[in-house]
C-alpha cells in the first residue's frame, strides 16, 4: 500500500526490511504448500515475541491436564487471533529455532485451510514439515530433542520402516 509523505511523494508503507520479511514468510508457505497440498493464504500470519509465561498460560488453557514443568515450548499458533506467538529467546538464524516457526506456520495455514483442529493429521503434518525442513539444514526432530513426543516417535519409527531396505 502506498501513502503520500509530507512532500507529496508516494512511498511504500513497509520498510525494506519488513518487505524482505513479508516475501520470507510468502515463500515459506509456498513451500509448504507444495509439501501438504494446503492453499497459500492471501495474508500473513500476525507474530508476537511472547515470554514462556505467556506461552504456558496459553497451552495450559487448552491442555489444563498438562503441568507447567512438563512444557517444552517455544511458540505456538493462537487460531482466534491468527498470531503465531514466538518465545521472545527465538532467533531466526538458527536451524532449530526457525524450524519452529515453520511448524506453526503449518498450523496457521492449516487453520486458514478449515482443517479441523481435532484432526490427527495437524501434529503429523506440522512435524513432518518441520523434520523436513531441518533435514535440510543437516538436523532431524530426533537430533533436536523432539523424540520424546509421542507424534513425533511414530514419524520417525514410519521414516524407519520406509528407509530400511526389505
Amino acid at each position: 500500500m502506498a501513502t503520500m509523505d509530507v512532500n507529496g511523494s508516494t512511498r511504500n508503507s513497509l520498510s525494506s526490511s519488513e518487505r524482505k520479511a513479508n516475501k520470507a514468510i510468502r515463500d515459506e508457505m509456498k513451500a509448504i504448500a507444495e509439501l501438504t497440498g494446503l492453499p497459500v493464504p492471501h495474508r500473513l500470519p500476525g507474530i508476537v515475541m511472547v515470554n514462556r509465561r505467556f506461552l504456558i498460560n496459553r497451552l495450559k488453557s487448552d491442555h489444563p491436564e498438562i503441568r507447567a514443568r512438563d512444557i517444552r515450548i517455544q511458540a505456538l499458533y493462537c487460531p482466534n487471533t491468527k498470531r503465531i506467538c514466538l518465545h521472545e529467546s527465538w532467533d531466526a538464524t538458527d536451524p532449530e529455532h526457525h524450524s519452529i516457526f515453520v511448524h506453526e506456520l503449518v498450523h496457521y495455514m492449516q487453520d486458514k485451510a478449515d482443517v479441523p483442529w481435532d484432526s490427527d493429521r495437524i501434529e503429523e503434518e506440522a512435524y513432518r514439515v518441520q523434520n523436513i525442513f531441518l533435514e535440510r539444514c543437516g538436523l532431524s526432530l530426533a537430533l533436536c530433542g523432539y523424540e520424546g513426543i509421542d507424534v513425533v516417535k511414530e514419524l520417525i519409527e514410519a521414516q524407519n520402516k520406509s528407509s530400511t531396505p526389505s
